[in-house]
């Protein structure tokens, strides 16, 4: 099997349709953001989104905000099918650093307290529990604040950068 050309470039409304699908496809109808939250959010200077490729198409996307010199991770997401090769890393890598580039200090994120996996890639880029959001999932499920400081360190930097340079995809022997 041949490895698929993987590429990571800026959320355009080209990809809107795509995105909306996966977005259902994952969080379902009732967590599911709808196509015009992801179009009101690319117009607008504050918010940077990427998509993730794969032969040209969509796996995988990922916003943030940059509030105040701040990043606020607003999303992620990984296609199931692709889930555990890395992607979700290589993906988060791309959207911190372009957030590095920016300038931010920190950032933020909200996740489901039981999503093992997500919180695993978010420790592995230094975030830390600091609060929890009571139902904040479906009004049934806490989410876990998380938050990370002194982003511009160099050797955060590094991490970060090295991260982003090199995907490693698993599971396509």
């Amino acid at each position: 099997m041949a490895l698929p050309k993987i590429e990571i470039c800026q959320f355009t409304k080209d990809f809107l349709d795509q995105a909306s699908e996966l977005e259902l496809l994952v969080y379902g109808e009732k967590e599911a953001w709808p196509k015009e939250s992801f179009a009101f959010d690319i117009e607008r200077g504050y918010a940077r989104y990427l998509v993730l490729l794969a032969d040209g198409k969509l796996i995988g996307y990922a916003g943030s905000w940059n509030l105040l010199g701040e990043l606020e991770v607003s999303t992620i997401t990984i296609d199931p099918q692709w889930q555990g090769r890395g992607l979700g890393v290589y993906l988060f890598a791309n959207l911190i650093a372009k957030g590095l580039e920016d300038g931010v200090e920190a950032a933020t994120l909200e996740v489901r307290f039981n999503n093992e996996p997500a919180l695993s890639v978010y420790q592995r880029f230094g975030f830390k529990a600091v609060g929890i959001r009571k139902k904040y999932y479906e009004n049934r499920y806490d989410a876990i604040i998380m938050r990370v400081d002194n982003m511009q360190e160099p050797t955060y930097v590094r991490q970060v950068k090295s991260l982003a340079e090199n995907c490693h995809l698993k599971g396509l022997d």
